[in-house]
């Protein structure tokens, strides 16, 4: 019987999709790469689904890597690593891509391949207790999953050949420090804070977030200010064609009536 290492649950327009490893810390293996993939096609397709919340079962939001997955791929052959690198980048952009938007609750340690799971939230909320790093180095690998690119856009190049260089383990206070996490929230407060954020996310309006965040990962892919403001005029164009549009702006300007 095939494990469940990941949930996945929906109820008023959120779905909470929760890494569900945790004897192991929510470390990364084959199960969750595919799952975590299943879990996010699910909630892409789902029109009754608004908010994604992402985050893991236990006293850890996600390890990285398990230990059993890094000593196969010690030992693999480099198609073999490259195949498993592959499966796993695809559900990294269906992260970062994802066209709804995507709180990522950070119930705890967040380390390697688990913190850049954690960068992919368009709001990342941390509970005091957890912690941070990109530990590649201290295995001499690099930092994947995205790190390289969406770090140094965060934090800076310098911040970044820091974090990743030395690969120590870095506090949620820091983090925020950062830029890395948008709130940091006491233990006891965290879960009430997550879907609160969550729910008030699920006003926010999905055809635009889709188009901005599509067009924030033109302009951080280094896209030119000429292309860029074409796409927005573009992306516009479509927009103000949607019946979304039209009635939040007659809605708009019923109130300003009102108010005169």
């Amino acid at each position: 019987m095939k494990e469940d290492t990941v949930l996945y649950s929906s109820k008023n327009k959120i779905a909470r999709i929760t890494l569900n490893r945790p004897h192991f810390l929510n470390a990364i293996n084959r199960e969750i790469i595919w799952q975590l993939g299943e879990a996010m096609d699910k909630a892409r397709s789902d029109d009754t689904v608004s908010v994604v919340v992402l985050t893991g079962q236990g006293d850890a939001f996600c390890a990285g890597a398990d230990v059993g997955l890094l000593k196969e791929l010690s030992k693999a052959s480099s198609t073999e690593v490259y195949r498993v690198l592959r499966e796993l980048n695809r559900v990294v952009k269906k992260l970062v891509q994802f066209p709804k938007p995507l709180l990522a609750a950070v119930n705890g340690a967040a380390l390697g391949g688990g913190c850049c799971l954690a960068l992919a939230g368009d709001v990342v909320i941390a509970s005091k207790k957890a912690t941070f790093g990109f530990l590649f180095s201290r295995f001499n690998l690099v930092a994947d999953l995205g790190a390289s690119f969406v770090l140094p856009r965060v934090v800076g190049s310098l911040r970044a050949r820091d974090l990743i260089f030395s690969g120590r383990i870095f506090s949620a206070t820091e983090a925020e420090k950062y830029g890395l996490v948008s709130q940091v929230v006491e233990e006891e407060s965290f879960e009430k804070t997550v879907m609160s954020q969550a729910a008030e996310m699920t006003g926010w309006p999905t055809e635009a977030v889709a188009m901005n965040k599509w067009l924030l990962e033109k302009a951080e892919s280094g896209c030119d200010l000429e292309t860029l403001l074409e796409l927005e005029a573009r992306t516009q164009v479509a927009l103000f064609g949607s019946p979304t549009t039209r009635k939040k702006i007659d809605e708009f300007l019923e109130r300003k009536t009102a108010t005169k």
